[in-house]
This record gives C-alpha cells, sequence and structure tokens, in this order.
C-alpha cells in the first residue's frame, strides 16, 4: 500500500511539473508593464565638466527573470551595463551622450523615456519615466 501511495504521489507530481511546463501552445508573448526611475531625472544636453555621469534606470523586476542575453534599451539606446540592486531588482546603465543623442533638440520640455526589454519565458516588459530636459 505504501509503494502504491508513493508510487502515485510520484506521477501526479511529475504530470503536475508537466502542466506547469510552456508548450506548444502558449499564448502569444505578452508585454508586461514595469515601474522605472530614471536617474538623474534632469538631463543637460550641455555638460560642462570632462567627465560625464551615466544614465541610471532603477526598476520593479527581478534581474532573475530577465533574459540579459536579449537587449535591454532606453529608447534605440542598449544599455552599457545591467546588474541587480540590493532587492534583486534589474538596473541598467546608458551612456549620457546616447542619451543626450536621443533628446537633442528637446531643451526645456519634459520627455517620456521608455525602457524595454525581455524576459526569460520571451515576454516583453516595458517601462516609462519622464525625465527633465536642459540646455
Amino acid at each position: 500500500m505504501r509503494k502504491t501511495t508513493l508510487s502515485l504521489f510520484s506521477i501526479l507530481f511529475l504530470l503536475a511539473i508537466m502542466a506547469a511546463q510552456p508548450g506548444a501552445d502558449r499564448a502569444p508573448t505578452e508585454e508586461v508593464v514595469i515601474q522605472i526611475q530614471v536617474s538623474p531625472s534632469t538631463i543637460q544636453l550641455v555638460w560642462k565638466t570632462q567627465s560625464e555621469p551615466r544614465i541610471t534606470v532603477h526598476t520593479e523586476i527581478n534581474l532573475g527573470l530577465v533574459n540579459t542575453k536579449l537587449l535591454v534599451t532606453l529608447g534605440d539606446i542598449e544599455a552599457s551595463a545591467i546588474f541587480a540592486d540590493a532587492r534583486g531588482d534589474l538596473v541598467a546603465k546608458f551612456d549620457y551622450k546616447e542619451v543626450r543623442a536621443l533628446l537633442d533638440g528637446k531643451g526645456g520640455t519634459d520627455v517620456e523615456v521608455t525602457l524595454t526589454g525581455t524576459l526569460d519565458n520571451d515576454d516583453t516588459f516595458t517601462g516609462s519615466d519622464w525625465v527633465r530636459v536642459k540646455g
């Protein structure tokens, strides 16, 4: 009786695992909307020092869920660095010069910037934040 119960439990457990795996009948990828915060929140188009900071985007999505082999982008700009913060959430860094070029001609306005990427399950994620552009 004990071996039968253990075998039956093992079969049910295996079936539950198989049912949880995405299969060929998986729905098309979905877009997951996340919260992001761009830092600094004000982008200077004219930078007066030799070294320029990087633009940092903090997210509320665990880095372990992100397919880091695919691009994480801010507009058309590829992240120069991707890592986890103390909570394990994705942080992406972007080259300041590239972000300035993206925002060129938009001085004196607030501009919405959007971060996009792909999760390990092939769903995409996107998050937007507003930055002030000066210069």
